[in-house]
């Protein structure tokens, strides 16, 4: 499955690459990128945000997961489905640590949420998710540690 670059959003790499089925929507003369909306856009090509807590596997068909831990979480991350997925991570509640271990991370074996806000921004290269974005919708926490 191949992909091409969208040309409206030139300004992040991120986006660069989606499946040729979601090209038809981009495709379209009356199709107007919004400037400021690209989560909107990835929520349409992946599906609806994904809200869990527990252990367990992440979904490979929304663009974000909304995790709460209730514990000592472990969720696990299958290798993407194209060059250039994207998979966003956040940390919403929290009672101990989330550790997320996708089946292949770049320079890394799994990252680890500790605070409410953390979050991750991953993307499939072809072998190995790797963090693109990381940080914390709350505080100015560097986000999850990565091991």
């Amino acid at each position: 499955m191949g992909g091409r670059k969208l040309g409206g959003f030139s300004h992040t790499d991120a986006l660069a690459s989606v499946p040729d089925e979601a090209q038809i929507w981009f495709d379209h003369p009356d199709f107007q990128a919004p400037q400021h909306a690209p989560i909107s856009i990835l929520q349409h090509l992946y599906g609806e945000v994904e809200v869990r807590n527990g252990d367990g596997a992440l979904s490979l068909t929304s663009y974000s997961t909304q995790h709460s831990d209730n514990g000592w979480n472990t969720v696990t991350l299958a290798d993407g489905l194209f060059i250039g997925h994207l998979k966003h991570f956040n940390l919403i509640g929290q009672i101990g640590t989330t550790t997320l271990t996708p089946d292949n991370l770049f320079n890394g074996t799994s990252l680890n949420f500790e605070g409410v806000g953390d979050y991750a921004l991953l993307q499939w290269n072809g072998s190995n998710w790797v963090v693109i974005q990381k940080g914390s919708y709350v505080n100015s926490d560097i986000g999850p540690s990565i091991t």
